[in-house]
């Protein structure tokens, strides 16, 4: 992403520039899509961006709402033939973003089976979720706080 002069970027606060001029909006969505992968707990869920966050999901469903959440990980530098300022996402791109159906597949999908658990669901993935999966049993055995015994403390190991 270039950032003008002046301008400081970083991974804890990047910057997606917008320049309605020069760069196609697919280009921006593909940013904002890299920006959400980066941020992690994204998912779709029923066709729409849902974020999960301490055991709460919160699905966004507006452009205003994507704006805000996206405001919290990322500044977007809108730059026009006279001036650059920082400025939260437009509703016009977030609309965008929202009901871009390839931009909202790249995200993990989650979906709900017959016992109402939430799962990630791998056809309906674009991306392998290997990851997701992990990440998934590892958050589950860390709330359960089952402590692990490891067989080999009580009957040592054993040689052929």
């Amino acid at each position: 992403m270039n950032v003008p002069d002046g301008f400081p970027e970083d991974d804890t606060n990047p910057t997606i520039r917008i320049d309605p001029e020069i760069t196609p909006v697919a280009i921006t969505m593909g940013q904002i899509t890299d920006r959400i992968l980066k941020v992690g707990g994204c998912y779709v869920r029923v066709d729409q961006l849902t974020v999960i966050r301490g055991g709460e999901i919160m699905p966004i469903l507006s452009s205003a709402e994507l704006s805000g959440f996206l405001n919290h990980h990322v500044e977007f530098l809108w730059v026009d033939d006279k001036r650059s300022q920082y400025k939260p996402l437009s509703t016009s791109y977030g609309n965008t973003w929202l009901y871009h159906p390839g931009e909202r597949e790249r995200l993990p999908a989650i979906e709900q089976d017959v016992a109402d658990n939430w799962k990630p669901s791998k056809k309906k993935s674009q991306e392998r979720i290997d990851g997701i999966v992990a990440l998934v049993m590892a958050v589950d055995l860390a709330t359960r706080h089952v402590e692990y015994v490891s067989p080999y403390s009580e009957r040592g190991m054993l040689f052929l």
